[in-house]
């Protein structure tokens, strides 16, 4: 059976933006009294939007001993990163365009996968081509 199709994760994969990700939720927790460590943290990489919902609602509970939904506190990091732009196109690993143009050249189709919004899988697909 020959291969037709390859499909690439975004995060880490395609774009290199975990560290950014990760410290912006860091910096949201500090700003609100809360000490998240670090390995926390990096195992709430690449989980899914309700394991990261849960690990927001989790935290805060920790930090500051009230119980908010985690759309809420999601929609408070949404506001908290609004002035921390993203630039995907700074980000994109080496070598992923050639990549794609070989792949989509030698005839097979491309996909892309994410957990992420689709908000910020648009903006990443529209910033990096």
């Amino acid at each position: 059976m020959r291969i037709q199709a390859v499909i690439f994760d975004m995060d880490g994969v395609l774009v290199d933006t975990e560290y950014f990700y990760r410290e912006q939720l860091q910096l949201f927790f500090q700003r609100n009294g809360i000490d998240v460590p670090l390995e926390a943290l990096n195992r709430q990489v690449g989980q899914s939007h309700p394991y990261y919902l849960s690990f927001l609602e989790t935290w805060w509970e920790r930090g500051t001993g009230e119980k908010r939904p985690g759309a809420e506190l999601e929609r408070m990091v949404t506001a908290h990163t609004a002035d921390m732009p993203l630039d995907y196109a700074a980000l994109l690993n080496p070598g992923v365009a050639d990549t794609l143009d070989a792949l989509r050249e030698r005839g097979y189709r491309v996909a892309l996968a994410s957990s992420s919004k689709y908000v910020n899988i648009a903006q990443v697909l529209g910033e990096c081509g």
